[in-house]
């Protein structure tokens, strides 16, 4: 990690790493699931039971592929879960809802609106983000 002349790490840097590192075990999780389920209908077209210690050999394969730490845990159930669903993605699934485009602009927004020392009622936050979908797909969606 890159320090500035202080000596500490750069403001916002750490969180960042930690969304980086999330999104690398995420797709770590997912494309292990996705090679542990082609082994097991390999082994199904067989007529064989999957080799013991496969599974676990996936992760760390896709672990290393990822660069996630050695320390980080990915749980070889979780992986085996996934598979047998067939839900390579893992969390919770549902319906989206129609905010979810504009959601990241309005926090932006806000949080400028913070640095300015310019506080905002929950009221006008409402009428913010009305007053940003007005005349939009997301408005119709709403």
């Amino acid at each position: 990690m890159i320090e500035n002349a202080t000596g500490r790490c750069p403001k916002g840097s750490t969180a960042a790493n930690s969304a980086d590192l999330e999104q690398c075990i995420r797709l770590a999780k997912q494309e292990a699931a996705e090679a542990f389920s082609l082994v097991q209908s390999h082994a199904k077209k067989c007529k064989k039971r999957t080799t013991k210690g496969v599974l676990a050999l996936i992760v760390i394969n896709y672990k290393t592929k990822h660069n996630i730490p050695t320390e980080m845990h990915i749980s070889n159930e979780t992986i085996w879960s996934q598979a047998k669903h067939g839900k390579f993605t893992g969390g919770i699934s549902g319906n989206t809802l129609p905010m979810v485009a504009i959601e990241l602009y309005i926090v932006e927004l806000i949080g400028q609106l913070v640095k300015m020392r310019v506080l905002i009622t929950q009221c006008q936050g409402l009428q913010l983000a009305n007053s940003l979908i007005k005349g939009t797909s997301t408005e119709e969606s709403v």
